[in-house]
Protein backbone atom coordinates (compact mmCIF):
# COMPACT_ATOMS: atom_id res chain seq x y z
CA UNK A 1 0.00 0.00 0.00
CA UNK A 2 2.71 2.49 0.98
CA UNK A 3 4.64 1.67 -2.19
CA UNK A 4 1.47 2.50 -4.17
CA UNK A 5 1.07 5.77 -2.30
CA UNK A 6 4.65 6.84 -2.86
CA UNK A 7 4.31 6.14 -6.59
CA UNK A 8 0.99 7.99 -6.73
CA UNK A 9 2.39 10.98 -4.86
CA UNK A 10 5.42 11.17 -7.14
CA UNK A 11 3.21 10.91 -10.22
CA UNK A 12 0.86 13.65 -9.02
CA UNK A 13 3.70 16.02 -8.20
CA UNK A 14 5.45 15.34 -11.52
CA UNK A 15 2.30 15.99 -13.54
CA UNK A 16 1.72 19.30 -11.77
CA UNK A 17 5.30 20.45 -12.20
CA UNK A 18 5.29 19.63 -15.93
CA UNK A 19 1.88 21.17 -16.57
CA UNK A 20 2.25 24.43 -14.66
CA UNK A 21 3.28 27.67 -16.30
CA UNK A 22 6.81 27.45 -15.06
CA UNK A 23 8.87 30.52 -14.42
CA UNK A 24 12.16 30.72 -16.28
CA UNK A 25 14.87 29.77 -13.81
CA UNK A 26 17.73 30.14 -16.28
CA UNK A 27 18.71 33.49 -14.80
CA UNK A 28 17.74 33.50 -11.13
CA UNK A 29 17.66 36.84 -9.40
CA UNK A 30 20.74 36.89 -7.17
CA UNK A 31 19.16 39.34 -4.75
CA UNK A 32 16.87 36.66 -3.27
CA UNK A 33 18.18 34.55 -0.42
CA UNK A 34 17.79 30.83 -1.19
CA UNK A 35 19.60 29.34 1.81
CA UNK A 36 17.66 30.87 4.69
CA UNK A 37 14.18 29.81 3.59
CA UNK A 38 12.14 26.65 4.18
CA UNK A 39 8.72 25.83 2.72
CA UNK A 40 6.69 23.14 4.51
CA UNK A 41 3.26 21.69 3.92
CA UNK A 42 0.48 22.45 6.41
CA UNK A 43 0.89 19.15 8.25
CA UNK A 44 4.62 19.41 9.00
CA UNK A 45 5.66 20.58 12.46
CA UNK A 46 7.09 24.02 11.90
CA UNK A 47 9.44 23.77 14.87
CA UNK A 48 11.20 20.90 13.08
CA UNK A 49 11.96 22.93 9.95
CA UNK A 50 15.69 22.25 10.27
CA UNK A 51 15.04 18.58 9.55
CA UNK A 52 14.06 19.63 6.00
CA UNK A 53 16.32 20.98 3.29
CA UNK A 54 16.04 24.70 2.52
CA UNK A 55 13.79 25.42 -0.44
CA UNK A 56 11.41 27.96 -1.88
CA UNK A 57 8.86 25.95 -3.90
CA UNK A 58 5.52 24.36 -3.09
CA UNK A 59 2.73 22.64 -5.04
CA UNK A 60 -0.93 23.17 -4.14
CA UNK A 61 -3.96 21.20 -5.37
CA UNK A 62 -7.32 22.87 -4.89
CA UNK A 63 -10.98 22.29 -5.58
CA UNK A 64 -13.24 25.27 -6.12
CA UNK A 65 -14.60 26.75 -2.92
CA UNK A 66 -11.87 25.50 -0.59
CA UNK A 67 -8.60 26.50 1.04
CA UNK A 68 -5.11 25.03 1.10
CA UNK A 69 -2.25 26.06 3.33
CA UNK A 70 1.51 25.84 3.67
CA UNK A 71 4.22 27.18 5.97
CA UNK A 72 7.28 29.35 5.40
CA UNK A 73 10.25 29.75 7.72
CA UNK A 74 12.67 32.62 7.12
CA UNK A 75 16.04 32.85 8.84
CA UNK A 76 16.60 36.50 8.09
CA UNK A 77 19.96 38.02 7.29
CA UNK A 78 19.44 40.93 9.65
CA UNK A 79 17.04 42.07 12.30
CA UNK A 80 14.58 44.42 10.68
CA UNK A 81 11.37 44.54 8.68
CA UNK A 82 9.98 42.65 5.70
CA UNK A 83 7.09 43.54 3.41
CA UNK A 84 4.99 41.03 1.45
CA UNK A 85 4.00 41.09 -2.23
CA UNK A 86 1.98 38.64 -4.34
CA UNK A 87 3.41 38.81 -7.86
CA UNK A 88 0.82 36.91 -9.92
CA UNK A 89 -2.68 37.27 -8.38
CA UNK A 90 -5.57 35.39 -10.00
CA UNK A 91 -9.24 36.32 -10.04
CA UNK A 92 -11.21 34.04 -7.76
CA UNK A 93 -8.18 33.07 -5.68
CA UNK A 94 -7.24 34.96 -2.52
CA UNK A 95 -4.01 34.74 -0.54
CA UNK A 96 -3.70 35.51 3.16
CA UNK A 97 -0.72 35.48 5.47
CA UNK A 98 -0.49 34.81 9.21
CA UNK A 99 2.41 34.71 11.62
CA UNK A 100 2.71 31.46 13.57
CA UNK A 101 2.96 32.24 17.27
CA UNK A 102 3.32 30.20 20.46
CA UNK A 103 0.73 29.72 23.18
CA UNK A 104 1.67 27.65 26.24
CA UNK A 105 4.70 26.10 24.52
CA UNK A 106 2.84 25.09 21.35
CA UNK A 107 3.09 26.62 17.88
CA UNK A 108 -0.61 27.17 17.23
CA UNK A 109 -2.03 30.73 17.02
CA UNK A 110 -2.14 32.17 13.50
CA UNK A 111 -1.99 35.95 13.81
CA UNK A 112 -3.16 37.72 10.63
CA UNK A 113 -0.44 39.79 8.96
CA UNK A 114 -1.79 43.21 8.02
CA UNK A 115 1.41 45.29 8.07
CA UNK A 116 5.10 44.78 7.46
CA UNK A 117 6.69 42.00 9.49
CA UNK A 118 9.49 42.80 11.90
CA UNK A 119 11.86 40.44 13.63
CA UNK A 120 14.00 40.67 16.73
CA UNK A 121 15.25 37.10 16.56
CA UNK A 122 16.03 36.81 12.83
CA UNK A 123 13.43 34.03 12.58
CA UNK A 124 9.95 34.35 11.07
CA UNK A 125 7.39 31.53 10.82
CA UNK A 126 4.46 32.10 8.48
CA UNK A 127 1.23 30.33 7.53
CA UNK A 128 -0.03 30.97 4.00
CA UNK A 129 -3.57 30.25 2.81
CA UNK A 130 -4.71 30.08 -0.80
CA UNK A 131 -8.49 30.11 -1.04
CA UNK A 132 -10.54 29.56 -4.18
CA UNK A 133 -14.02 30.91 -4.79
CA UNK A 134 -16.74 28.67 -6.15
CA UNK A 135 -16.27 30.45 -9.50
CA UNK A 136 -12.49 30.21 -9.66
CA UNK A 137 -11.07 29.28 -13.04
CA UNK A 138 -9.78 25.74 -13.31
CA UNK A 139 -6.29 25.05 -14.55
CA UNK A 140 -2.65 25.44 -13.58
CA UNK A 141 -0.67 28.56 -12.85
CA UNK A 142 2.41 29.66 -10.98
CA UNK A 143 2.45 32.43 -8.41
CA UNK A 144 5.31 34.14 -6.62
CA UNK A 145 5.34 35.52 -3.09
CA UNK A 146 8.09 38.01 -2.35
CA UNK A 147 9.35 39.15 1.02
CA UNK A 148 11.66 42.16 0.85
CA UNK A 149 13.09 44.65 3.30
CA UNK A 150 15.91 45.44 5.67
CA UNK A 151 15.84 41.89 7.07
CA UNK A 152 16.59 40.40 3.63
CA UNK A 153 14.91 39.42 0.37
CA UNK A 154 13.15 36.09 -0.17
CA UNK A 155 10.90 34.57 -2.81
CA UNK A 156 8.54 31.58 -2.77
CA UNK A 157 7.25 29.93 -5.94
CA UNK A 158 3.76 28.44 -5.66
CA UNK A 159 2.58 26.05 -8.38
CA UNK A 160 -1.21 25.76 -8.19
CA UNK A 161 -3.61 23.37 -9.84
CA UNK A 162 -7.33 24.14 -9.53
CA UNK A 163 -9.60 21.20 -10.37
CA UNK A 164 -13.03 21.57 -11.90
CA UNK A 165 -14.57 20.19 -8.72
CA UNK A 166 -16.78 22.48 -6.64
CA UNK A 167 -17.22 22.04 -2.90
CA UNK A 168 -20.76 23.19 -2.01
CA UNK A 169 -21.25 26.30 0.08
CA UNK A 170 -23.77 24.53 2.31
CA UNK A 171 -22.12 21.78 4.40
CA UNK A 172 -23.24 18.21 3.72
CA UNK A 173 -22.71 17.28 7.36
CA UNK A 174 -23.00 19.68 10.33
CA UNK A 175 -19.93 20.39 12.44
CA UNK A 176 -21.34 22.50 15.25
CA UNK A 177 -18.84 24.36 17.41
CA UNK A 178 -19.56 26.06 20.71
CA UNK A 179 -18.34 29.53 21.70
CA UNK A 180 -18.32 30.82 25.28
CA UNK A 181 -19.73 34.38 24.94
CA UNK A 182 -17.90 35.42 28.12
CA UNK A 183 -14.47 34.53 26.71
CA UNK A 184 -14.27 36.47 23.45
CA UNK A 185 -12.92 39.74 24.88
CA UNK A 186 -11.81 41.11 28.22
CA UNK A 187 -12.43 44.74 27.29
CA UNK A 188 -15.50 44.96 25.04
CA UNK A 189 -18.91 45.81 26.48
CA UNK A 190 -22.41 46.36 25.15
CA UNK A 191 -22.63 46.54 21.36
CA UNK A 192 -18.87 46.08 21.08
CA UNK A 193 -19.22 42.73 22.83
CA UNK A 194 -21.89 41.61 20.36
CA UNK A 195 -19.53 42.54 17.56
CA UNK A 196 -16.71 40.48 19.08
CA UNK A 197 -19.06 37.49 19.41
CA UNK A 198 -20.09 37.93 15.79
CA UNK A 199 -16.43 37.97 14.72
CA UNK A 200 -15.86 34.63 16.45
CA UNK A 201 -18.92 33.13 14.78
CA UNK A 202 -18.01 34.53 11.37
CA UNK A 203 -14.53 32.99 11.51
CA UNK A 204 -16.05 29.57 12.12
CA UNK A 205 -18.67 29.99 9.41
CA UNK A 206 -15.89 30.81 6.94
CA UNK A 207 -14.39 27.43 7.70
CA UNK A 208 -17.50 25.28 7.08
CA UNK A 209 -18.33 25.08 10.80
CA UNK A 210 -21.67 25.99 12.36
CA UNK A 211 -21.08 28.14 15.45
CA UNK A 212 -23.32 28.61 18.43
CA UNK A 213 -23.02 30.59 21.65
CA UNK A 214 -23.24 28.43 24.77
CA UNK A 215 -23.51 29.18 28.46
CA UNK A 216 -22.95 26.39 30.94
CA UNK A 217 -25.00 25.83 34.11
CA UNK A 218 -27.66 28.51 33.40
CA UNK A 219 -29.75 29.30 36.48
CA UNK A 220 -27.33 27.13 38.46
CA UNK A 221 -28.54 23.90 36.88
CA UNK A 222 -25.54 21.51 36.76
CA UNK A 223 -24.47 20.45 33.25
CA UNK A 224 -27.35 22.33 31.63
CA UNK A 225 -26.39 24.21 28.45
CA UNK A 226 -28.04 27.31 27.00
CA UNK A 227 -27.33 27.71 23.29
CA UNK A 228 -28.18 29.96 20.38
CA UNK A 229 -26.87 30.16 16.81
CA UNK A 230 -26.54 33.92 16.98
CA UNK A 231 -24.22 36.47 18.59
CA UNK A 232 -27.31 38.36 19.76
CA UNK A 233 -30.13 37.54 22.21
CA UNK A 234 -33.01 35.48 20.85
CA UNK A 235 -35.37 38.46 20.79
CA UNK A 236 -32.93 40.84 19.10
CA UNK A 237 -34.12 41.69 15.58
CA UNK A 238 -30.66 40.87 14.20
CA UNK A 239 -30.81 37.24 15.30
CA UNK A 240 -33.11 35.98 12.55
CA UNK A 241 -31.07 37.88 9.98
CA UNK A 242 -27.92 36.15 11.19
CA UNK A 243 -29.62 32.76 11.13
CA UNK A 244 -30.56 33.34 7.48
CA UNK A 245 -27.03 32.44 6.36
CA UNK A 246 -27.36 29.36 4.13
CA UNK A 247 -24.28 27.81 5.76
CA UNK A 248 -26.27 27.46 8.99
CA UNK A 249 -28.29 24.30 8.36
CA UNK A 250 -28.83 23.50 12.05
CA UNK A 251 -30.02 26.26 14.38
CA UNK A 252 -29.44 25.84 18.10
CA UNK A 253 -32.19 27.47 20.13
CA UNK A 254 -32.39 28.43 23.83
CA UNK A 255 -34.49 26.55 26.38
CA UNK A 256 -33.34 27.46 29.92
CA UNK A 257 -33.23 31.25 30.26
CA UNK A 258 -36.55 31.61 28.46
CA UNK A 259 -40.13 30.83 29.43
CA UNK A 260 -42.19 28.14 27.72
CA UNK A 261 -44.13 30.86 25.93
CA UNK A 262 -40.88 32.44 24.72
CA UNK A 263 -39.69 29.04 23.43
CA UNK A 264 -42.93 28.86 21.45
CA UNK A 265 -42.67 32.43 20.14
CA UNK A 266 -39.09 32.04 18.94
CA UNK A 267 -39.76 28.60 17.42
CA UNK A 268 -42.68 30.03 15.44
CA UNK A 269 -40.51 32.86 14.16
CA UNK A 270 -37.76 30.43 13.11
CA UNK A 271 -40.23 28.02 11.49
CA UNK A 272 -41.91 30.76 9.51
CA UNK A 273 -38.70 32.20 8.14
CA UNK A 274 -36.60 29.03 7.82
CA UNK A 275 -38.93 26.05 7.33
CA UNK A 276 -36.11 23.83 5.98
CA UNK A 277 -33.58 24.41 8.75
CA UNK A 278 -33.20 22.02 11.69
CA UNK A 279 -34.17 23.38 15.12
CA UNK A 280 -31.89 21.84 17.73
CA UNK A 281 -32.05 22.11 21.52
CA UNK A 282 -28.86 21.06 23.32
CA UNK A 283 -30.32 21.10 26.82
CA UNK A 284 -27.94 19.07 28.96
CA UNK A 285 -24.40 17.80 28.65
CA UNK A 286 -23.16 14.29 29.43
CA UNK A 287 -25.85 12.79 31.71
CA UNK A 288 -24.55 9.95 33.88
CA UNK A 289 -27.57 8.84 35.93
CA UNK A 290 -31.26 8.08 35.78
CA UNK A 291 -31.91 11.37 37.58
CA UNK A 292 -30.06 13.22 34.79
CA UNK A 293 -32.17 11.47 32.18
CA UNK A 294 -35.31 12.58 33.99
CA UNK A 295 -34.21 16.22 33.73
CA UNK A 296 -33.72 15.79 29.97
CA UNK A 297 -37.10 14.12 29.65
CA UNK A 298 -38.82 16.95 31.51
CA UNK A 299 -37.19 19.66 29.40
CA UNK A 300 -37.88 17.73 26.21
CA UNK A 301 -41.57 17.45 27.07
CA UNK A 302 -41.71 21.19 27.71
CA UNK A 303 -40.00 22.06 24.41
CA UNK A 304 -41.96 19.62 22.24
CA UNK A 305 -45.26 20.74 23.69
CA UNK A 306 -44.77 24.08 21.91
CA UNK A 307 -42.43 23.16 19.02
CA UNK A 308 -43.28 20.15 16.89
CA UNK A 309 -40.09 20.61 14.84
CA UNK A 310 -37.77 20.47 17.85
CA UNK A 311 -34.83 18.08 17.87
CA UNK A 312 -33.33 17.53 21.30
CA UNK A 313 -29.61 16.75 21.26
CA UNK A 314 -27.93 14.86 24.11
CA UNK A 315 -24.18 14.31 24.47
CA UNK A 316 -23.01 11.32 26.51
CA UNK A 317 -19.98 9.07 26.96
CA UNK A 318 -21.29 6.34 29.31
CA UNK A 319 -24.41 4.60 30.56
CA UNK A 320 -26.12 5.08 33.93
CA UNK A 321 -24.31 2.38 35.94
CA UNK A 322 -20.93 1.64 34.30
CA UNK A 323 -18.52 4.63 34.30
CA UNK A 324 -15.69 2.54 32.80
CA UNK A 325 -17.70 1.41 29.77
CA UNK A 326 -16.84 -2.24 30.29
CA UNK A 327 -20.46 -3.19 29.73
CA UNK A 328 -21.40 -1.87 26.31
CA UNK A 329 -25.04 -2.76 26.85
CA UNK A 330 -25.09 -0.19 29.65
CA UNK A 331 -24.04 2.45 27.13
CA UNK A 332 -26.68 1.30 24.66
CA UNK A 333 -29.32 1.61 27.38
CA UNK A 334 -29.09 5.41 27.05
CA UNK A 335 -31.18 5.07 23.89
CA UNK A 336 -33.83 3.19 25.85
CA UNK A 337 -33.95 5.74 28.66
CA UNK A 338 -34.21 8.70 26.27
CA UNK A 339 -36.29 7.17 23.50
CA UNK A 340 -38.85 9.74 22.43
CA UNK A 341 -37.11 12.50 24.39
CA UNK A 342 -33.80 12.77 22.49
CA UNK A 343 -33.64 13.00 18.71
CA UNK A 344 -29.86 13.40 18.25
CA UNK A 345 -27.74 10.95 20.23
CA UNK A 346 -24.25 12.48 20.23
CA UNK A 347 -21.77 10.02 21.69
CA UNK A 348 -18.23 10.80 22.84
CA UNK A 349 -15.74 8.79 20.81
CA UNK A 350 -14.00 7.73 24.05
CA UNK A 351 -16.97 5.43 24.66
CA UNK A 352 -16.37 3.70 21.33
CA UNK A 353 -12.89 2.64 22.48
CA UNK A 354 -11.48 2.73 18.92
CA UNK A 355 -13.85 -0.09 17.97
CA UNK A 356 -15.76 0.49 14.77
CA UNK A 357 -18.26 -2.24 15.60
CA UNK A 358 -19.33 -0.19 18.62
CA UNK A 359 -19.98 2.80 16.36
CA UNK A 360 -22.04 0.61 14.05
CA UNK A 361 -24.13 -0.73 16.93
CA UNK A 362 -24.78 2.83 18.10
CA UNK A 363 -25.77 3.89 14.61
CA UNK A 364 -28.17 0.98 14.26
CA UNK A 365 -29.58 1.67 17.72
CA UNK A 366 -30.50 5.16 16.54
CA UNK A 367 -32.63 3.74 13.74
CA UNK A 368 -34.43 5.87 11.18
CA UNK A 369 -36.13 8.29 13.54
CA UNK A 370 -33.08 9.41 15.51
CA UNK A 371 -29.66 10.68 14.48
CA UNK A 372 -26.24 9.31 15.44
CA UNK A 373 -23.57 12.00 15.99
CA UNK A 374 -20.18 11.94 17.67
CA UNK A 375 -18.01 14.42 19.54
CA UNK A 376 -14.39 14.61 20.65
CA UNK A 377 -13.07 16.07 23.90
CA UNK A 378 -10.28 15.72 26.43
CA UNK A 379 -7.48 13.66 24.88
CA UNK A 380 -9.47 11.78 22.24
CA UNK A 381 -7.60 10.64 19.13
CA UNK A 382 -8.20 11.49 16.37
CA UNK A 383 -8.99 14.82 17.99
CA UNK A 384 -8.22 18.51 18.28
CA UNK A 385 -6.01 18.74 21.35
CA UNK A 386 -2.23 18.63 21.76
CA UNK A 387 -2.53 15.70 24.17
CA UNK A 388 -1.76 11.99 23.88
CA UNK A 389 0.49 12.38 20.87
CA UNK A 390 -2.21 13.93 18.69
CA UNK A 391 -0.78 14.70 15.25
CA UNK A 392 -1.64 17.32 12.66
CA UNK A 393 -3.12 14.58 10.48
CA UNK A 394 -5.37 13.54 13.38
CA UNK A 395 -7.04 16.96 13.00
CA UNK A 396 -8.03 15.96 9.46
CA UNK A 397 -8.96 12.41 10.48
CA UNK A 398 -11.89 13.42 12.69
CA UNK A 399 -13.95 13.84 9.55
CA UNK A 400 -12.52 10.72 7.92
CA UNK A 401 -13.87 8.87 10.96
CA UNK A 402 -17.23 10.62 10.67
CA UNK A 403 -17.47 9.44 7.07
CA UNK A 404 -16.42 5.86 7.70
CA UNK A 405 -18.62 5.39 10.77
CA UNK A 406 -21.54 7.15 9.06
CA UNK A 407 -22.19 9.65 11.82
CA UNK A 408 -24.68 12.33 10.81
CA UNK A 409 -23.00 15.21 12.62
CA UNK A 410 -20.08 16.33 14.79
CA UNK A 411 -20.06 18.52 17.89
CA UNK A 412 -17.23 20.31 19.65
CA UNK A 413 -18.11 21.66 23.05
CA UNK A 414 -16.36 25.06 22.99
CA UNK A 415 -13.50 26.70 21.07
CA UNK A 416 -12.48 29.27 23.69
CA UNK A 417 -12.42 27.58 27.09
CA UNK A 418 -9.92 29.91 28.72
CA UNK A 419 -9.64 30.20 32.48
CA UNK A 420 -8.77 33.89 32.09
CA UNK A 421 -8.33 36.40 29.28
CA UNK A 422 -5.91 38.77 30.94
CA UNK A 423 -3.49 37.14 31.15
CA UNK A 424 -4.62 34.57 28.58
CA UNK A 425 -4.60 31.11 30.15
CA UNK A 426 -6.13 27.74 29.35
CA UNK A 427 -7.89 25.63 31.96
CA UNK A 428 -5.29 23.63 33.86
CA UNK A 429 -7.67 20.73 34.59
CA UNK A 430 -8.07 19.96 30.88
CA UNK A 431 -5.63 18.19 28.54
CA UNK A 432 -3.35 20.50 26.56
CA UNK A 433 -5.30 22.32 23.88
CA UNK A 434 -8.76 21.04 24.80
CA UNK A 435 -11.31 23.78 24.24
CA UNK A 436 -8.67 26.15 22.81
CA UNK A 437 -9.14 26.52 19.06
CA UNK A 438 -9.83 30.26 18.66
CA UNK A 439 -7.94 32.95 20.54
CA UNK A 440 -9.13 36.48 21.40
CA UNK A 441 -7.44 38.86 18.98
CA UNK A 442 -6.60 41.37 21.70
CA UNK A 443 -4.13 38.92 23.25
CA UNK A 444 -2.05 39.06 20.06
CA UNK A 445 -2.60 42.70 19.07
CA UNK A 446 -4.95 41.55 16.33
CA UNK A 447 -8.17 43.30 15.33
CA UNK A 448 -9.83 39.94 14.62
CA UNK A 449 -9.97 36.57 16.42
CA UNK A 450 -6.86 34.45 16.03
CA UNK A 451 -7.45 31.01 14.54
CA UNK A 452 -5.40 27.97 15.57
CA UNK A 453 -3.41 25.75 13.23
CA UNK A 454 -5.50 22.83 14.50
CA UNK A 455 -8.74 24.48 13.45
CA UNK A 456 -7.39 25.12 9.95
CA UNK A 457 -6.39 21.47 9.66
CA UNK A 458 -9.82 20.42 10.87
CA UNK A 459 -11.25 22.60 8.12
CA UNK A 460 -9.17 20.59 5.65
CA UNK A 461 -10.84 17.47 7.00
CA UNK A 462 -14.27 19.01 6.47
CA UNK A 463 -13.31 19.67 2.85
CA UNK A 464 -12.09 16.08 2.53
CA UNK A 465 -15.51 14.94 3.71
CA UNK A 466 -17.20 16.97 0.98
CA UNK A 467 -14.94 15.44 -1.68
CA UNK A 468 -15.69 11.94 -0.39
CA UNK A 469 -19.40 12.70 -0.39
CA UNK A 470 -19.25 14.03 -3.97
CA UNK A 471 -17.39 10.94 -5.12
CA UNK A 472 -19.82 8.62 -3.31
CA UNK A 473 -22.76 10.21 -5.14
CA UNK A 474 -20.97 9.65 -8.45
CA UNK A 475 -19.67 6.13 -7.78
CA UNK A 476 -20.27 4.26 -4.53
CA UNK A 477 -19.48 4.33 -0.84
CA UNK A 478 -17.36 1.19 -1.27
CA UNK A 479 -15.21 2.96 -3.85
CA UNK A 480 -14.64 5.92 -1.55
CA UNK A 481 -13.73 3.64 1.36
CA UNK A 482 -11.16 1.87 -0.80
CA UNK A 483 -9.43 5.22 -1.36
CA UNK A 484 -9.84 6.35 2.26
CA UNK A 485 -8.10 3.18 3.43
CA UNK A 486 -4.84 4.57 2.07
CA UNK A 487 -4.77 7.15 4.87
CA UNK A 488 -7.31 5.88 7.41
CA UNK A 489 -7.97 2.27 8.35
CA UNK A 490 -9.59 3.15 11.67
CA UNK A 491 -9.26 5.49 14.66
CA UNK A 492 -6.11 3.71 15.83
CA UNK A 493 -4.60 3.41 12.34
CA UNK A 494 -4.21 6.89 10.85
CA UNK A 495 -1.48 7.74 8.35
CA UNK A 496 1.43 9.80 9.64
CA UNK A 497 2.74 10.74 6.19
CA UNK A 498 1.61 14.14 4.85
CA UNK A 499 2.42 13.09 1.28
CA UNK A 500 -0.11 10.28 1.56
CA UNK A 501 -2.76 12.79 2.66
CA UNK A 502 -1.99 15.05 -0.31
CA UNK A 503 -2.16 12.07 -2.68
CA UNK A 504 -5.48 11.01 -1.10
CA UNK A 505 -7.07 14.38 -1.81
CA UNK A 506 -5.75 14.50 -5.37
CA UNK A 507 -7.06 10.98 -5.97
CA UNK A 508 -10.54 12.00 -4.80
CA UNK A 509 -10.65 14.97 -7.17
CA UNK A 510 -9.34 12.99 -10.12
CA UNK A 511 -11.86 10.23 -9.51
CA UNK A 512 -14.70 12.77 -9.35
CA UNK A 513 -13.67 14.08 -12.77
CA UNK A 514 -13.56 10.68 -14.49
Amino acid sequence: MYKFLNVLTALVLTVCLIGCERIDDSDPDPTYNTTGIWVLNSMDRVENYKSFSPGNKINLYLAKGEAEHFQIVLETEERGSISFEQVNPREGISVSLSEIRVFEDEFDPLVPVTTDLSTKTQLIKLWVTYETSINAQEGEFTDKLRFTGTAGNYEVEVACKVYNVAIPVKPSVPAIMGINPLRVSSAAQGEDMYEKRKEFMDELLKRRMQPYMCLWHPNGVPMAVECISSPYPWNDSRTLDYMADERLTHLLLPSHLVTTEEIKTFANQVSTRFPQKKQVYYVRDEPTSIADYQLIQDKSVEIKSVNSKAQVLTTFYRGPTDPNNTDFNDLLSVWDHLNGYTDIFCIGVWALQNKEDRAERCRLKSGNQEEFWTYTAMGDRPGLTHANGTTSIDNHAIMWRIYKERAEGYLFWVVNAFSSLSPLRSRSELPEGDGVLVYPGESFNSETPVISMRLERFRDGLEDFELMYLLEKKTSRAHVLSILENVYKGPAAVSTNPNHVIAFKVKLMEEILK
